[in-house]
């Protein structure tokens, strides 16, 4: 704060945003599968994790892209 020219008194504030997850980024929300196993009983998780798509990311594509989705540009 000390190099900011102007002190835009009581107009800042900063807010701290965490990365989106590579769900969050292909648009299958917050949660992923951990909503369906959370809800689900025990002995079904071994059910509905092999139901769930073999869909494995390259962890280098994911780090060249970021973490925060594209800023909309007018």
């Amino acid at each position: 704060m000390r190099q900011v020219l102007e002190s835009l008194a009581g107009r800042a504030s900063y807010l701290t945003f965490c990365p989106m997850t590579p769900g969050e980024q292909r648009g299958l929300g917050r949660g992923g599968g951990w909503e369906e196993l959370l809800a689900a009983r025990d002995q079904d998780w071994l059910d509905l994790l092999a139901a769930q798509p073999d869909d494995a990311l390259d962890w280098r594509e994911l780090a060249s892209c970021g973490g925060f989705p594209t800023p909309p540009f007018n």
